[in-house]
């Protein structure tokens, strides 16, 4: 059974190794990039910031009427559902994305 925890470990060790080639050979000979904001992706990033900003401002009354109303996050969330108010990607609310 050791053996073949040290057959997977060293198999671990060469799977890095290849990665960390492959990718220093990428970078070099193409310029990849990995990782970190890219500029291009910032005109999203802005869009999609635009989109949640919009629909928290429609909804922020509803969900302040309700926690005046010492409602909890998880019922706001299920409220909202069954009024079928989409969040800002269109999906379901959860007490946590109502928190937020």
């Amino acid at each position: 059974m050791a053996r073949y925890a040290v057959l997977a470990e060293q198999e671990r060790d060469f799977i890095s190794l290849r990665t960390k080639t492959s990718m220093a050979v990428a970078k070099e000979k193409y310029g990849t990039k990995y990782g970190g904001a890219r500029p291009e992706a910032e005109v999203r990033h802005k869009a999609v910031k635009k989109l949640a900003d919009e629909q928290a401002r429609k909804v922020q009354d509803i969900i302040k009427t309700y926690r005046k109303d010492k409602k909890s996050y998880q019922y706001i969330a299920d409220e909202m559902n069954k009024l079928e108010i989409e969040t800002a990607r269109g999906g379901l609310w959860y007490g946590r994305t109502v928190q937020r």
